[in-house]
């Protein structure tokens, strides 16, 4: 279970209305940080994504709303280099 009761199994969209905006890249798959909890980064499985490989996730509209969690990994904060907007 995440914050806020939401499932493990949730789709992308269920975690966007739940969580709000989010940054992330393409670096190594799809990664993704919500502004409201930067101690967790999220891996998409959004295959189907229209992003490039190695940019920054500047517009998370673009994650398929079916897309699925892969793996969720809890740092002390946000990682080098990813700022949510103001």
């Amino acid at each position: 279970m995440l914050p806020q009761g939401i499932a493990l199994t949730a789709r992308w969209k269920e975690l966007l209305a739940a969580y709000g905006p989010a940054v992330g890249d393409t670096e190594s798959g799809l990664r993704v940080m919500f502004c409201k909890w930067p101690s967790f980064i999220f891996k998409i499985d959004a295959a189907d994504a229209p992003v490039d490989p190695a940019i920054e996730l500047r517009d998370s509209s673009v994650i398929p709303a079916n897309a699925r969690i892969l793996q969720v990994m809890i740092v002390r904060g946000p990682l080098p280099g990813w700022h949510c907007p103001p």
